[in-house]
């Protein structure tokens, strides 16, 4: 049973859910797919203009290792995958992932299961960081909680990884 529930967007997104869900991914585009290799897209996360705050040292994002994309038998990703990211770099890469990615998919990426699941991801964290909402826009985004979801469910081999932390 439950005694504690966080109820706060680092904890339950950026240090919970969207690093499960990165993992998935990102393991779906290197190792199951090889849409991409994890050295180009370190170098795209290398080169990316995350702006001027960002180009401190230990601002940006850091590279991808051979653990975020690490999978289990069957060429799936692994239940306990994450993402070696504080929130601040989460937060940074979640904002321009569909950004960075873009130019490493190849075409058909952008019809998958996969990228249709984390592009609602995306779409709906962006909405979670407005300053104010009203009862419309909340009825909207819990809809597109429940879209993004369902998506991520669509997904055979990211079903172990389900954690049902989006209320």
């Amino acid at each position: 049973p439950m005694t504690i529930c966080p109820r706060d967007l680092m904890h339950i997104e950026l240090e919970g859910n969207l690093k499960v869900h990165l993992h998935g991914f990102l393991h779906s585009c290197v190792m199951r797919y090889k849409w991409f290799s994890r050295k180009r897209l370190n170098a795209r996360l290398k080169a990316f203009d995350f702006g001027e705050h960002y180009r401190r040292a230990g601002a940006r994002p850091p590279q991808i290792s051979p653990k975020n994309v690490k999978g289990v038998k069957g060429n799936n990703p692994s239940r306990k995958g994450t993402i070696t990211m504080t929130a601040g770099h989460m937060l940074q890469f979640t904002i321009y992932s569909l950004e960075i990615l873009r130019p490493l998919l190849p075409a058909a990426a952008f019809e998958s299961k996969e990228y249709l699941a984390w592009a609602a991801h995306v779409l709906y964290f962006r909405v979670l960081l407005r300053r104010r909402f009203t009862e419309a826009t909340v009825k909207k985004l819990d809809c597109m909680i429940y879209d993004a979801q369902k998506k991520f469910l669509a997904v055979p081999h990211y079903r172990p990884l389900w954690k049902p932390k989006n209320h």
